[in-house]
């Protein structure tokens, strides 16, 4: 499955119901399901946890996709976690995909529980210090030789509270040091991987982003398009204009 694409995961909405069919899969999310899918790794994994998935098709698509692995999420939103089973009931069977309601900062799995914990796009969301927690819960119960893979909006300069255009909602934005120190040193796991991505040159989500829910809903399934012609991997030297950055870590095996 190493060569899963965006278009794969657009295509995956149709399967789901008439919202999901209308809002296909958002800008940023073309890029970073595929890339993020691939560093799961999942050819060697029995079993994932993701935290904090909320309204997203990626569990879903997931378990799909790979009926052999246990599947688990967690998400502290009750609605969130609703819609999650209404969506699985549209895939049935899919008994490999179990939906739970619960606190990242504060798990009630065993240790070393899970070949990979994944976290895309929802640490940043956390107040105070739960990123700290989460990261370490995260390789509390993540088994030995494991991943634990994150995607982070990122800021060259970091970023406390931004409230700003398309960031509104976001804890934070995380530069280097803070990677280090809120996300890589709690978990008590090593960096195999640090890969940043933004757009390197015209910023489409910009101009994008703050315009008003009517006047972009025609233009919806036009995204995968605008991502893949402007949205780049890049290198660490790159990595001023980088606006996201996806970390791989694995728990050490003793």
């Amino acid at each position: 499955m190493s060569d899963i694409t965006g278009w794969d995961f657009w295509r995956f909405c149709f399967r789901l119901d008439l919202r999901e069919k209308v809002r296909g899969v958002d800008y940023f999310r073309f890029y970073e399901f595929p890339t993020f899918y691939r560093k799961m790794e999942l050819a060697t994994a029995s079993s994932v946890l993701d935290l904090g998935c909320g309204h997203s098709l990626f569990p879903l698509f997931c378990a799909y996709k790979n009926p052999e692995l246990r599947y688990t999420t967690l998400d502290i939103d009750p609605v969130a976690v609703a819609w999650q089973k209404r969506m699985k009931e549209r895939l049935s069977p899919l008994p490999n995909l179990k939906l739970l309601e619960g606190d990242s900062t504060k798990m009630d799995f065993e240790e070393n529980s899970f070949d990979r914990v994944v976290n895309l796009g929802s640490i940043e969301h956390i107040p105070d210090q739960g990123d700290l927690s989460t990261a370490a819960e995260m390789g509390r119960v993540c088994r030995p030789g494991g991943l634990l893979v994150f995607s982070i909006p990122y800021s060259y300069e970091g970023c406390e509270q931004d409230t700003t255009d398309h960031w509104e909602g976001f804890e934070r934005r995380y530069d280097d040091a803070m990677l280090d120190e809120r996300i890589v040193k709690p978990s008590g796991c090593q960096e195999v991987t640090r890969t940043y991505f933004g757009e390197p040159g015209f910023s489409f989500s910009e101009k994008w982003y703050p315009l008003p829910f009517p006047v972009k809903l025609p233009f919806r399934h036009l995204l995968p398009f605008a991502s893949r012609r402007w949205l780049k991997t890049m290198s660490s030297e790159e990595r001023q204009k980088s606006c996201g950055v996806q970390v791989v870590l694995r728990k050490p095996e003793s």
